[in-house]
């Protein structure tokens, strides 16, 4: 299984980096985690062909998680329509995502005559392709999925955004990778987001092997601050994620 971040960033633009969207290879399935900011562009970046996902699956619909998403729809019903695209690429997300998605699109004007397939998830398990996937609701300011991904034994476990929450150390227990935002200081009070003292304790209640941020500032040394917390707390495998990062599970 492998893993490519696309965007690393958080919601501010004021930087040449992304913002949250990842890509999970295994076998024959290709999934699409979230579709922030510069997205598209880093898919082309990292050679992968943005019309060969088997699924998306949306954590949930604040900007910074689907900007792209206006894009992508363009292309998608364009190259439909051009008989250059065959196949559909069904929708995942949270509860409501169903309503949401289909004022979004009322909002693009383009072709609609081949509109993806859109399933609203609430913790349930079900499978795309060659990955099996749980969806567990949890702590946001607005409703959000997290998802577990699993594959040939090897399971990756995705936060979206989140405050510590049972669900998560639930979805996460045993995982090879916990890909999780740490979009806040341990000085912060919780705010619907992780702090790397969140963090460490879901690694070790879930016994993660292998922790890998996101979804935190751009700044270089407001990274490596949240990395040297973490690491006071946690005695596993730190990685700092960056654009293009690509991880092997």
């Amino acid at each position: 299984m492998k893993l490519t971040i696309l965007g690393s960033g958080d919601f501010r633009p004021d930087a040449p980096m992304a913002s949250a969207g990842y890509v999970v290879e295994a076998g024959n399935t290709t999934l699409k985690l979230d579709f922030g900011r510069g997205n598209l562009i880093r898919m082309a970046e990292a050679g992968i062909d943005w019309k060969k996902m088997s699924a998306i699956l949306i954590s949930h619909t604040h900007p910074d998680h689907i900007s792209d998403l206006m894009q992508y729809l363009q292309a998608f019903t364009l190259f439909r329509d051009q008989r250059k695209l065959d196949h559909d690429i069904p929708f995942y997300g949270p509860k409501g995502f169903p309503d949401y998605f289909d004022h979004f699109r009322r909002s693009v004007q383009t072709s609609w005559e081949h509109i993806p397939a859109v399933r609203e998830i609430i913790d349930e398990r079900f499978t795309v392709g060659d990955f099996a996937i749980t969806a567990l609701t949890m702590k946001h300011s607005q409703v959000n999925n997290g998802y577990r991904i699993e594959h040939d034994g090897r399971v990756l476990c995705y936060t979206g955004d989140t405050e510590i929450n049972d669900n998560l150390i639930e979805l996460a227990t045993n995982a090879d990778v916990l890909l999780t935002e740490c979009a806040a200081r341990n000085s912060d009070t919780p705010n619907g987001h992780m702090r790397p003292t969140d963090v460490a304790r879901v690694a070790r209640e879930a016994n993660v092997r292998h922790i890998v941020l996101t979804h935190y500032p751009a700044e270089e040394h407001e990274r490596e601050f949240r990395a040297q917390e973490l690491k006071s707390e946690f005695a596993g495998k730190i990685t700092a994620g960056k654009d293009l990062l690509t991880i092997e599970i």
